[in-house]
């Protein structure tokens, strides 16, 4: 599960209720220890449960309802029970956290000079952050690989006006021998083979994954984000003309 960073291991004994109305107490071996909402480390506040039958009529999942105490929003954590077999009502159940429902992705934030650049590369970026985040690891990769091929032409545009079009039409591994950077050119080349590893059948780059493109991908930002502070500091300071 892509939740388990979240997780506190705190054994919990709540007593809920099932779907008969009958009370029964529970034991929960960890409990949910960030808000999906504010993304505060927090400790939640236990609001309600109910617990619903399996095979034979035994307890199998549970739905727990929080609150949490920065925000004060409720959320509500799945949980299924540890194993199938009877437990004696005298002894509380153990039950292991599945995820948290609806849980909001934790979205990068990109330098303000990137969203002015290329807008579209944040959108792209932040989707294929929520769809990793919720489990959607086979298609976050493709996600990520069509938000670097955003920053890159929106950058070759943004350098060569007079190319715009020529530049949308071409493909990105065709693009790259437009930039002019080594260190960016060889990031973007390098974050292109694993993007493309992402869309097809058999992986190129057996011992790198979606990780990996985002580290690239972070690489190249940081570079763009170097090339735009020194283009700033010499409009800042322009050298003096001699005299």
């Amino acid at each position: 599960m892509p939740y388990s960073s979240r997780f506190l291991n705190l054994p919990v004994q709540l007593m809920i209720v099932s779907l008969t109305n009958s009370s029964r107490q529970i034991s929960l071996r960890k409990v949910p220890k960030t808000c999906p909402y504010c993304h505060h480390a927090i400790t939640p506040d236990y609001v309600a449960g109910l617990t619903r039958p399996g095979v034979g009529s035994t307890l199998s999942s549970a739905d727990i309802t929080f609150q949490c105490p920065a925000c004060r929003r409720l959320f509500v954590a799945g949980y299924r029970k540890a194993d199938a077999t009877m437990v004696l009502k005298s002894v509380p159940a153990k039950f292991l956290l599945e995820g948290v429902a609806n849980a909001q992705p934790q979205l990068q934030a990109f330098e303000p000079a990137i969203l002015d650049l290329s807008p579209s590369f944040a959108e792209i970026y932040h989707q294929a952050q929520a769809a990793e985040q919720n489990g959607l690891n086979q298609i976050a990769g493709l996600g990520y690989r069509k938000a670097l091929e955003f920053l890159v032409k929106d950058y070759l545009i943004r350098e060569s006006p007079e190319d715009a079009e020529t530049i949308k039409q071409t493909f990105l591994g065709q693009c790259i021998t437009r930039l002019k950077d080594d260190r960016i050119r060889a990031a973007v080349e390098r974050a292109v083979w694993l993007g493309n590893d992402e869309a097809h059948y058999v992986r190129r780059w057996q011992d790198m994954d979606v990780s990996d493109l985002k580290r690239i991908i972070g690489l190249v930002l940081a570079h763009l984000h170097l090339e735009d502070q020194h283009q700033l500091l010499q409009r800042q300071m322009p050298a003096p003309k001699p005299k």
